[in-house]
């Protein structure tokens, strides 16, 4: 199986040039595990590019945890990590097989990785792109690479059921999407996610029968309306008092109390983000209007119902970006 690596990456101001280079050169290698750097360190690893027969690649960018400047703490947290253990071989690794890299999964990868951060702030996850909405033999390749690469458990935004069974043969733990997956990786898929379309096709039709103007779009609802639901919890295999956390969890987002994307608890490239759009508003796959970041959080699906948080954030490495 091979490792994820957690690497710390230091170097003196005289000697950034080096350390540079020696990444530059090993790019290939490197990128494929967690890298950290004290801050214009990190920066730097960020902007390295990289030639190739298709053009310039930034292989670094968005994917490392930049920490503190070195005088100003970076190198103590650094030893703090290697001291209590979260600098390891073994820490929590999530594997997410995407279906593409377009907002709606980026959103819900984010989201996923975010919640599993509250419970065990050492996770990272690594994602990999299949270029389909449901492919059962390329899902399942995906799901096994991802655990190859050290992924102890598996989640998904694609369609098939072939990531929980891969998660299950191989002994590894699985989150799923849209329908219960325990009833076929019983010793593996805890819980899943999905949209319950109840209410709105209910208002669609009403408002047809009505002969009332349709809305562009669903805004306002979700969880507190039976909109996003969980499947039965495989309580099994799921960790002790995991019902209590998950309704505690569910009463704190219903309320308010807690953002999915609260930005005091993640970073882009080291940085705190205070800002991003949310609205492509000339169709080039690039938000330009409607301010996302407010009150501490970037507010998904406040505007469109359609998601917009497409922000790569720190501690989620993607194997791939082809699709």
């Amino acid at each position: 199986m091979k490792e994820l690596l957690n690497i710390a990456l230091v170097a003196h101001d005289s000697r950034k040039r080096e350390l540079l280079d020696w990444v530059r050169y090993n790019a290939d290698l490197l990128s494929k595990h967690q890298l950290y750097a004290t801050g214009t360190t990190g920066k730097l690893i960020g902007e390295i590019a990289v030639g190739t027969e298709d053009g310039v690649e930034y292989p670094f960018k968005n994917k490392v945890t930049r920490l503190l400047s070195g005088p100003l703490g970076g190198d103590q947290q650094i030893g703090a990590m290697i001291a209590e253990g979260k600098i390891t071989a073994d820490k929590a690794v999530l594997g997410y097989v995407g279906a593409y890299t377009f907002a709606e999964v980026v959103s819900g990868y984010t989201a996923f990785f975010l919640g599993a951060r509250s419970v065990c702030p050492s996770a990272t996850m690594i994602v990999k792109f299949i270029g389909s909405w449901g492919d059962p033999t390329m899902e399942a390749a995906t799901a096994k690479d991802l655990i190859d690469n050290g992924a102890v458990l598996i989640s998904q935004h694609s369609d098939s059921t072939t990531p929980a069974t891969t998660a299950q043969e191989n002994k590894v733990f699985h989150v799923g999407y849209n329908i219960s997956m325990s009833d076929i990786a019983a010793d593996a898929s805890i819980v899943s996610s999905r949209i319950d379309w109840t209410n709105f096709f209910v208002k669609v039709i009403k408002a047809q029968i009505n002969g009332e103007k349709q809305d562009k779009d669903y805004i306002g609802h979700g969880l507190k309306d039976g909109d996003v639901v969980l499947t039965e919890l495989n309580t099994k295999i799921a960790a002790k008092d995991t019902v209590e956390k998950i309704k505690e969890a569910q009463e704190a987002i219903q309320s308010g109390k807690l953002q999915v994307f609260d930005t005091s608890k993640f970073t882009v490239g080291g940085q705190t983000v205070t800002h991003a759009f949310a609205i492509d508003t000339d169709g080039d796959f690039a938000a330009d209007s409607e301010e996302a970041v407010f009150d501490g959080a970037f507010h998904e699906s406040y505007f469109q119902s359609a998601p917009y948080f497409a922000l790569r954030i720190d501690g989620i490495t993607l194997l791939n970006e082809a699709y």
